[in-house]
């Protein structure tokens, strides 16, 4: 098991750090596992209503039995979506949801419909391309 501190994003909260202890040797930012498990360990402190505050919005759920929590690993750049087991337990389960870097990813897709030459029935029009 090894202790990281990472960033948690709740959908109607503000984020915060927190550290859990995750039931892995080592994370390897350029292998990580698609599945995680482990147990939040300690909250924000600053003062007992953040404590509170932050174990409440852990302990919440969706309608929809999807999660809306997801914590960060690495700088923000790795995502897991995550489900608390129980109501008052701090364990938790995880999924990841990529590598956190979709403003990249959209920039590139933007780029790319600039690139087609295709033109009406699928011909190649190397005027319509952008220079």
């Amino acid at each position: 098991m090894i202790r990281v501190t990472v960033r948690v994003q709740v959908e109607g909260g503000q984020p915060f750090n927190a550290e859990v202890e995750i039931n892995a040797e080592k994370l390897d930012p350029a292998n990580m596992p698609p599945r995680l498990s482990g147990a939040f360990k300690k909250l924000p402190s600053k003062t007992e209503d953040d404590t509170v505050r932050a174990n409440f919005l852990l302990h919440t759920s969706r309608n929809s039995d999807s999660s809306s929590h997801t914590i960060w690993f690495h700088g923000n750049r790795i995502g897991y979506r995550f489900t608390m087991s129980s109501d008052t337990s701090p364990d938790f389960t995880a999924q990841k949801v990529g590598n956190g870097d979709a403003m990249r990813v959209a920039g590139q897709i933007v780029e790319d419909m600039f690139g087609s030459s295709k033109g009406p029935f699928g011909i190649d029009h190397p005027v319509f391309t952008k220079q």
